[in-house]
């Protein structure tokens, strides 16, 4: 969408328009215009790793984008995530799980890959409307009751929730590595879904990976450079696929206070931990993703 800068729906499905051979004579179905923040947010994740893993500089930057369009259109700091926007372009149905659940996933995406703390920053913000609005009886809810439209709770409503709960659980697990605010909740949410996990084996994959994040040491990647140096690290980290990491930043002339807490040296250059055992140093002059390679091995 154009005027947004957000992804709306698709045509319609018609298979007797896309299975004809003369669809040249024929009238195109109708495309859905509609911009939900779900998608929306999907999309998202899907563009950064693509990104990524091509070195795509045009995706990341549409990525970067449309992570401001959701932020400008569908995300109010009081209220989190609207699900959807009408066909005025005003925001509408704020209050289902999964719109801020994928959201703040996705932001969490956003930050390891630019190092912005302002995605960062709000998905925490989002963690915390969560667990103020949506955290109800140990599980993670809507905040207001299902509407006749458009979402109508139907067979699979059961489903959803836990799906749903599995996905809160996965963003607070890796929100656990950049703040301690989340333990309780964690735990509560662990306890309540390792009772479900066996009758939903199609979703639970979800479940696992969040327990491997809370059990597996991540990467603590640090790095240390100006403004203007730090593309060649984040190009580096981005070249190699670290499932479980933790990123932090500190930029000289601006950080000196966090660099001399965290026992650093006040020089450019990229530190490396897991677990107990920290690698040597990576300088900016040094192949960042040849290095990288090595220790991951």
């Amino acid at each position: 969408d154009k005027d947004t800068g957000l992804f709306y729906g698709s045509q319609d499905a018609d298979e007797s328009y896309y299975q004809s051979r003369n669809r040249a004579s024929l009238k195109p179905p109708p495309i859905d215009r509609t911009i939900y923040a779900d998608r929306n947010a999907l999309t998202l994740s899907a563009l950064l790793r693509y990104a990524t893993l091509t070195e795509n500089t045009e995706a990341l930057r549409i990525a970067k984008r449309l992570a401001n369009s959701i932020i400008k259109h569908l995300y109010k700091r009081d209220r989190g995530v609207f699900h959807y926007l009408d066909s005025q372009k005003i925001p509408r149905l704020p209050g289902l799980l999964m719109d801020n659940v994928l959201f703040g996933l996705s932001l969490l995406d956003v930050y390891e890959v630019t190092a912005d703390k302002r995605f960062l920053n709000l998905s925490k913000e989002i963690a915390k409307l969560l667990v103020e609005k949506h955290f109800i009886k140990g599980l993670l809810r809507d905040s207001r009751p299902a509407l006749v439209n458009p979402v109508t709770s139907g067979m699979l409503k059961k489903y959803s929730l836990l799906r749903s709960n599995y996905y809160g659980l996965l963003l607070f697990s890796r929100l656990q590595h950049y703040t301690p605010s989340y333990k309780e909740t964690l735990s509560t949410l662990i306890k309540e879904l390792s009772k479900t996990y066996e009758n939903l084996y199609f979703t639970s994959s979800i479940f696992a990976r969040s327990l491997l994040i809370r059990s597996t040491p991540v990467y603590d990647i640090e790095i240390i450079a100006t403004a203007e140096s730090i593309k060649p690290f984040l190009q580096g980290i981005n070249a190699i696929y670290l499932p479980f990491k933790r990123l932090r930043v500190y930029l000289l002339n601006h950080d000196e206070t966090l660099i001399n807490k965290r026992g650093l040296p006040p020089k450019e250059g990229l530190y490396i931990c897991r677990g107990k055992r920290c690698f040597k140093p990576i300088s900016p002059a040094m192949d960042i993703a040849e290095k990288l390679k090595r220790i991951i091995k």
